[in-house]
């Protein structure tokens, strides 16, 4: 016996496609054959193991939606250009992040924590990630937090610091380290 529902996608396929197409031919041929075929009717054995197996499914699809949420959070954790944070913060997935982190291959780090007093923290390690750190910095203000916290590891020379500086004018709140 089939399961009918590996079904669906096939006719919502062949639903899309115009009729007397060379492929909507060969995809009915392929339905008409995955169709549930008629048997003898099962015996209490083998009723009772599907109506488990079907439970089964059930609860597994259950589990996975609970399960949402973190894998979204484990999603979110990326080696990412400075572009892509902008990308993810106005996607429709960043609605349901509870935390988002970049880095960059250049001595930077962007974690986003949505439920925080200082929700966006920006790292550098060294000089030459200010200008894709700025660009995450600016990225990161789509996810439309207003507080910032920028921790620098090495020394900067003032023209570094304002292009920083200039990126953290987006946020209301600023605090350095």
């Amino acid at each position: 016996m089939r399961d009918p529902r590996v079904l669906a996608p096939l006719r919502e396929l062949h639903a899309g496609l115009p009729p007397g197409n060379d492929f909507a031919a060969l995809l009915d041929a392929v339905i008409q054959r995955t169709l549930p075929k008629s048997g003898p009717p099962l015996d209490s054995e083998a009723t009772r193991l599907c109506e488990e197996w079907e439970t089964a499914l059930t609860e597994r699809d259950a589990t996975e939606a609970r399960s949402g949420p973190l894998r979204e959070a484990l999603f979110a954790r990326v080696y990412a250009a400075p572009e892509d944070v902008r990308l993810c913060a106005t996607s429709r997935l960043a609605s349901r992040l509870v935390r988002f982190e970049a880095r960059g291959t250049v001595a930077w780090e962007l974690i986003v924590m949505l439920r925080k007093k200082l929700p966006v923290l920006a790292k550098l390690f060294s000089e030459e990630g200010v200008a894709p750190l700025a660009r995450a910095i600016q990225g990161a203000a789509g996810f439309g937090l207003r507080a910032l916290h920028i921790h620098v590891e090495c020394g900067l020379t003032t023209q570094l610091r304002k292009q920083l500086q200039d990126a953290a004018s987006l946020y209301e709140q600023v605090e350095w380290s």
